[in-house]
């Protein structure tokens, strides 16, 4: 479904999919059963107020092992698969300086699973990112200058586990990390 309301829309979908499942056993890579994910998701964006535009959504999803050979794992959470993720985008084209823009993004990612048996889990994470845009004209050159702060609490975290089956790896968050960026239109 989708509302598109000119300056301002939103879209909510459901979903089931499904596909194989995978293990190994004594070195062997083989079929069992089916990973099942359904779930829901809702987003929005537009300009609701001028100079002001926004992104995001939240996602649900019930990713579940099915029909595993010999049961084994029957039911339990896909690895990597968080139940909630969360973002919102959003911009402000500051009415006091002309051409520049301040952008702020939160993400949230629930908790995840890393092994198949449910054992072991990774906590969920939010992280903050910060930045500014300058627009601007050198001779007439369109120039965009852009400074940005990801993950501006320094917060250390895993973002996500997966891999092939039986071995398994985890992915790091990245650091407080700064980046500077010029580009030109020609």
């Amino acid at each position: 479904a989708k509302f598109d309301g000119g300056n301002f829309g939103a879209t909510f979908s459901l979903f089931s999919l499904s596909r194989q499942n995978a293990i190994v056993v004594d070195q062997i890579f083989r079929a069992s059963g089916e990973q099942r994910n359904r779930g829901a998701e809702l987003s929005v964006f537009g300009e609701p107020v001028e100079g002001v535009r926004l992104i995001g959504g939240v996602t649900y999803v019930d990713a579940e092992l099915k029909e595993t050979q010999g049961g084994v794992n029957e039911g339990n959470t896909v690895i990597g698969v968080p139940e909630i993720q969360a973002n919102i985008n959003g911009e402000w084209d500051l009415p006091f300086a002309p051409g520049l823009t301040l952008d702020g993004r939160v993400v949230y990612t629930g908790e995840q699973y890393v092994n198949e048996a449910n054992t072991i889990d990774l906590e969920s994470w939010a992280r903050l990112d910060l930045g500014l845009r300058y627009r601007a004209e050198i001779g007439d050159v369109p120039l965009t200058f852009r400074a940005r702060v990801d993950n501006v609490t320094d917060k250390g975290y895993w973002a996500s586990s997966g891999g092939y089956p039986g071995a398994n790896y985890l992915i790091q968050g990245a650091p407080r990390t700064f980046m500077m960026t010029v580009s030109a239109d020609f």
